[in-house]
C-alpha cells in the first residue's frame, strides 16, 4: 500500500484525529489487489477473487478461449479480450464472456464477519472518498450493511460495478438491486464493465463520468491519498491522466 501525503508536512493522521473539524478529505483508491487482499481465501462461499493473470481460469472461460482459437497461457486477459472484442466474427463469444464475467462477480458475497471493506467504510467520515476500479460488489455492500452505524464516505465506481446501474434520465448511479430510480422512479440500465484495452471508454457513460469528475475535484482538495492494490497499468489511460491532473507532484512513502 502506498500513501501519498500532501504538503504542508505538519498535517498528519494524529492531527486529523485530534481535529475532527479538519475539512480536507482523505481519498482511498482501490484496485483488484485490495479485494484479493481482503479475501485471499475467497468470498463467503469460497469463490476466488480473480486477478488478470488467472482471470480465465477463475471465471471459467476456457471454452470461449477455444472458440476464439486463443492458446494458453492466458496471463493477459485484457489483451485477449481486446482481440476478441475487435473481431466481428467472435461477437457471440464476446457476449458469452461478458455474461460469464458479470454473473461471476454478481454472485460474490461478503462473509458475515467484518472484512477489510467494513473497516474502511467505518474508519472514514462523510468528507472522505473511496474510489474503486473494481467490478465486485464488496464496497457497495459494505456501505449498505453499515449504513445504520455510519453515514460513511463518498463512494465512487470508476469502472462500473455489478452492484450498480444507471438511470438514463437522471444520469446518476443507482443500486442494481432496486426496482426503480430513487430520484425519478424510472427504470435503470446496466453499466457495461468490460471494454477492450484500446478503447477503455468508461468516462463516456454519463453516470460514471460524474464519478470521475467528483474524484478530480476531491483530489484537488485532499490532504492524503492512499492507493491500495492498484498499479496504474498503461492501458488505463483515463486513470493515469486522473492522477497527473488531480495530484500533480507526489510525495511517495512506502
Amino acid at each position: 500500500m502506498l500513501s501519498l501525503n500532501m504538503k504542508p508536512r505538519e498535517y498528519s493522521e494524529e492531527f486529523e484525529i485530534e481535529n475532527a473539524n479538519f475539512g480536507r478529505p482523505h481519498i482511498i483508491l482501490l484496485g483488484a489487489g485490495a479485494s484479493y487482499a481482503a479475501f485471499p481465501n475467497g468470498d463467503r462461499s469460497g469463490n476466488k477473487l480473480p486477478l488478470l493473470r488467472d482471470f480465465v481460469d477463475v471465471i471459467g472461460l476456457e471454452t470461449e478461449m477455444r472458440e476464439a482459437k486463443m492458446s494458453p497461457p492466458y496471463s493477459d486477459f485484457e489483451a485477449i479480450y481486446s482481440e476478441i472484442y475487435l473481431n466481428p466474427s467472435l461477437a457471440k463469444t464476446r457476449e458469452s464472456i461478458d455474461r460469464k464475467v458479470t454473473d461471476y462477480f454478481s454472485n460474490l458475497e461478503l462473509p458475515d464477519e467484518p472484512t477489510l471493506y467494513d473497516h474502511l467504510v467505518l474508519s472514514l467520515r462523510p468528507k472522505d472518498v473511496i474510489a474503486t476500479f473494481n467490478w465486485d460488489p464488496f464496497l457497495w455492500n459494505a456501505l449498505h450493511r453499515n449504513h445504520k452505524l455510519t453515514e460513511g464516505p463518498c463512494a465512487l465506481f470508476l469502472h462500473g460495478s455489478v452492484a450498480i446501474s444507471r438511470c438514463p434520465s437522471c444520469e446518476i448511479v443507482v443500486s442494481r438491486s432496486s426496482m426503480n430510480c430513487h430520484k425519478c422512479g424510472g427504470q435503470h440500465e446496466e453499466i457495461p464493465i468490460l471494454f477492450p484495452v484500446t478503447k477503455k471508454d468508461y468516462v463516456s457513460d454519463p453516470a460514471i463520468a460524474g464519478h470521475w469528475r467528483t474524484l478530480k475535484r476531491a483530489m484537488k482538495q485532499a490532504w492524503a491519498f492512499t492507493v491500495f492494490g492498484y498499479s496504474a497499468p498503461k492501458t488505463d489511460v483515463e486513470a493515469i491522466e486522473l492522477l497527473k491532473e488531480g495530484w500533480g507532484g507526489l510525495i511517495i512513502e512506502s
